[in-house]
């Protein structure tokens, strides 16, 4: 879990458009989370961050929000955002948590690795 040792400033904004509470994916909040990252590195960094500790939660509803996140982040974040999933310690956190989910996570993210491939 390499990439989410520490807090980063998207921790409340992804939580917001990943939350239990949601009822249907939060558009809007997470085409905001995109702009925020814009063309910096570290924005790119921590945003990733934030979605992986999501990734990681206990509850499947979270998981697949975060799951959405990730993929309009991939498609509108460009470049920089490209290279931090490429990152060794995001594939090794990609890996575990498709070989540990239920079979409907481990599922969607496949999908989304054959997308983003």
């Amino acid at each position: 879990m390499g990439l989410f040792q520490t807090s980063s400033p998207f921790d409340a904004d992804v939580e917001k458009a990943t939350s239990e509470k949601n009822i249907s994916i939060e558009w809007g909040k997470m085409l905001d989370i995109c702009d925020k990252v814009g063309t910096s590195t570290q924005n790119a960094k921590d945003c990733l961050r934030s979605i992986v500790k999501r990734l990681y939660s206990p509850d499947p509803h979270i998981v697949m929000q975060a799951l959405t996140l990730l993929d309009v982040c991939v498609i509108n974040c460009g470049k920089t955002f490209h290279l931090e999933i490429a990152s060794r310690d995001f594939e090794n956190d990609l890996r575990k948590l498709v070989n540990h989910s239920e079979p409907k996570i481990a599922e969607k993210m496949k999908e989304l690795l054959k997308k983003m491939g």
